[in-house]
Formats: structure tokens, C-alpha cells, sequence
């Protein structure tokens, strides 16, 4: 696989199909942007535009996540020398977060939504129980 730079890249369909051959592999989404020439930012818009490429993103995601977990399972069974386990744990951790992620991790994550939510309705309830500014009456004109 070569990495390449594509300027002005424009959406091809293939793309899709691409992605999930990339997948296969374990490739990041970053991983399968190099290889198609594009940035990530650029991968983004094409997942919330194209809905074909939104459904290769979720199929890609899970074909790479299966294939690292093959990798883990390789190494802890001791298919492949020298693995390391705590490693393989930041990686999976890192790239598959929803999955991997500690337990405290998680819980992070809902309390900073949580803290998210209550600050948003405490600025909607200000703003509520903000008095509406009086409206100044102009002088009337004396006849």
C-alpha cells in the first residue's frame, strides 16, 4: 500500500469499497485516508454527505476492529513472538474507544456529559428568568 496526496480530491463511490479493503487490515481511519489521498477532515465531510460512504465508514470500522482483535488473539495464544500485551491494550484503547475504554474511562465520559447537560439547562433556566428589557415609550408630542 502507498500513500499518496491527492489535491482537490472530489468523492468517488469506489471509495467506499476501498475503505473496507483498507479495514481489513486493522487500518485507522487516518491510515485509510493516507491511502486514499485525502484529509481526515475531508473523510468526515464524506461520512455526513454520502450515505454509501457513511455505511462503508460503520462496515470498515467493524472489519478493522476484528481484524486487531485477530492480532490480540495471535499474540496472547503466543502465534506472534514477542508480543506485548500492554501495548496491544493502549492501541485497541486508543482506536476503539466505545469498546475498550476502562471502566473509569466510561464513567468519566458520562459524568463530563452529565456536567455538559446540567450546564446547559442552568444557561437555558438564566436566560428564562431574565426580566425582558422594558421598552422606552418615546415622549408624546404636545399639540
Amino acid at each position: 500500500m502507498q500513500y499518496k496526496y491527492v489535491p482537490d480530491c472530489k468523492y468517488k463511490s469506489e471509495y467506499c469499497q476501498d475503505i473496507i479493503e483498507y479495514a481489513k487490515t486493522g487500518a485507522s481511519v487516518a491510515k485509510c485516508c493516507a491511502l486514499i489521498g485525502i484529509c481526515k477532515q475531508t473523510y468526515y465531510v464524506w461520512r455526513n454527505k454520502y450515505p454509501d460512504f457513511l455505511a462503508a465508514d460503520r462496515v470498515s470500522r467493524a472489519i478493522a476492529q476484528a481484524a486487531k482483535e485477530d492480532i490480540g488473539d495471535d499474540g496472547v495464544s503466543g502465534r506472534i513472538d514477542k508480543f506485548s500485551s500492554s501495548t496491544y491494550n493502549f492501541m485497541m484503547r486508543a482506536q476503539f474507544r466505545d469498546d475498550y475504554a476502562s471502566i473509569e474511562e466510561k464513567e468519566n465520559n458520562a459524568r463530563t456529559d452529565a456536567f455538559k447537560e446540567v450546564a446547559a439547562l442552568v444557561k437555558a433556566a438564566q436566560a428564562a428568568a431574565e426580566p425582558e428589557p422594558e421598552l422606552k415609550s418615546e415622549p408624546e408630542a404636545n399639540e
